[in-house]
């Protein structure tokens, strides 16, 4: 296989993997707590976690999952405790460490479109 071969085999199976990965989020929403301290901010985890696990019928015990920082420990997304928690977490993260190629490939094929069709122009 060539070098191209096998960075098209890579784009295909990233391909593959985020339409598997998107059926994990389905009315997906950006939401945000009030400005609270930590300790409220426990106590509001506190009571999601209760929440999700009466909604999901989950055992007592779980792992919470998120994604962070590997070099800072920095909580960038808490996915939560739920069976697909985990895979939420690591297509989230997969997908931040993907974004620089794939914006990369977006620029490369809007630059090769406008060479084909200098007429348009993007903003």
């Amino acid at each position: 296989m060539t070098d191209q071969d096998d960075i098209t085999q890579a784009k295909l199976s990233f391909i593959r993997e985020a339409r598997r990965y998107q059926q994990l989020f389905q009315n997906v929403a950006w939401t945000a707590t009030a400005n609270q301290t930590d300790a409220d901010h426990v106590a509001w985890l506190t009571k999601t976690l209760a929440s999700t696990r009466e909604n999901v019928d989950l055992p007592e015990t779980t792992m919470l999952n998120a994604v962070t920082d590997s070099e800072t420990g920095l909580v960038l997304a808490l996915t939560g405790n739920t069976p697909d928690a985990a895979d939420r977490a690591r297509f989230l993260a997969g997908l931040l460490q993907a974004l620089p190629h794939i914006l990369d490939e977006f620029e490369r094929l809007l630059e090769a479109d406008a060479s084909v069709s200098p007429e348009k122009t993007f903003v």
